[in-house]
């Protein structure tokens, strides 16, 4: 069981809206606007994490009846494109069906109930299960079926593919396998007021996507608290209030906020606190802020770590001990410091550095030109002789 009280009791640290007054840019009102949880206790039972029931029950009570972010418009921007969304043992379809019109279904074919597409696809004329070749048009309507005398009874009214509700907001497109569901615009509320980012004009650069070995929660919550910087990222301490961060609560919408730039009321910092970084780089050396151990890299999968007493160890980046009188070190730390990292990324700056990030980028850049440089010089040659 995992009990929590939530209250009005904070850190010493001052809090996020006083943060945001005392800066000489006024902050967007919406960010000094409060809606935090009721004081109390919450208690949340383990088996809500990983019992079947609990499993089922979510599936009938929550996928099967909530606004889900399915895809972007991006993933599906020709006519023909598909997109693939999976949910528990749940699979829908989302199709661009013209220019100005996107469609989902439940991705399963009409007859013996095939997934009509095993991955995303492009450019599609129709929708054909691959098991009897059943095909519908783009828009659902029932196309065609192979030996039809055999089914007197299938009709494009009786066979056709059941819509399932589509909503879109910012360019992402939204799903609601309930066809009593509320209009997405009615769930969302307010969402807009929290932006001033337009969305709808932004486009998908890269599709990351990394499969967690756990409940869909316990990776979700991850991402909506900051407590878990102290023991988890104690890197970001120096320059980012963990303990100031702010936690708000609507009606279909959360919200939590966390300061960058003033140090973690953790630490007895009162700035950004670069001397963190004795090197001045982010991956070669670290103070922690708390312990004060100081971790080195000696080389990938090979840290130096030494307490301020004068103990010291040597372990790899899992934080297993090679050797020294200091038998034990932080994993995450030992990963930051004596992880893997790209090739010339050894000496990436902090962020707070006297230099700003640019010009570091700049520079990285002006030395791959110069190294590339006769490379396109070979180039403009045979150019010129093919001319």
């Amino acid at each position: 069981m995992v009990e929590t009280l939530t209250g009005h009791n904070r850190s010493n640290g001052i809090s996020y809206n006083e943060i945001l007054e005392s800066d000489t840019v006024p902050p967007p009102a919406i960010f000094l606007e409060d809606s935090p949880m009721e004081p109390g206790v919450t208690t949340v039972e383990t088996h809500r994490y990983w019992t079947k029931e609990e499993h089922d029950r979510e599936v009938e009570r929550l996928w099967k009846r909530v606004w889900q972010m399915a895809c972007h418009k991006d993933d599906i921007p020709n006519v023909g494109d598909t997109h693939v969304y999976d949910i528990a043992e749940l699979s829908f379809l989302i199709v661009r069906v013209s220019e100005t019109e996107i469609k989902a279904f439940p991705n399963s074919c009409m007859h013996r109930g095939r997934a009509i597409c095993d991955n995303h696809k492009q450019g599609q004329k129709a929708l054909r299960c691959p098991f009897h070749g059943w095909s519908w048009e783009l828009d659902g309507t029932l196309k065609e079926v192979p030996c039809q005398w055999d089914f007197p009874s299938v009709s494009k009214k009786t066979h056709s593919l059941q819509d399932v509700r589509v909503g879109e907001w910012g360019g992402f497109v939204f799903i609601n396998p309930d066809p009593n569901c509320e209009p997405l615009e009615d769930f969302l509320g307010d969402l807009d007021r929290h932006f001033q980012i337009p969305f709808e004009r932004r486009f998908v650069a890269a599709h990351l996507v990394k499969r967690l070995p756990c409940n869909w929660k316990i990776a979700q919550e991850a991402f909506m608290e900051s407590y878990h910087v102290v023991g988890t990222h104690p890197v970001l301490m120096p320059a980012f209030g963990d303990a100031n961060s702010k936690y708000d609560v609507w009606h279909n919408v959360s919200r939590a906020m966390s300061p960058d730039g003033p140090p973690s009321p953790h630490t007895d910092f009162e700035n950004p606190n670069p001397e963190s970084f004795p090197d001045g780089k982010a991956f070669q050396s670290f103070i922690h802020p708390i312990s004060k151990h100081t971790f080195r890299r000696l080389e990938e999968n090979r840290v130096e770590v030494s307490m301020p007493n004068g103990k010291s160890g040597i372990f790899d980046m899992y934080a297993n001990y090679i050797e020294g009188d200091l038998k034990s070190a932080d994993l995450h730390m030992c990963n930051w410091v004596g992880g893997k990292i790209a090739p010339g990324e050894e000496d990436t700056p902090i962020a707070y550095n006297d230099e700003p990030m640019r010009v570091f980028r700049d520079r990285a850049a002006k030395a791959r030109r110069e190294e590339m440089r006769p490379a396109w010089g070979i180039w403009l040659i045979i150019s010129a002789m093919l001319i």
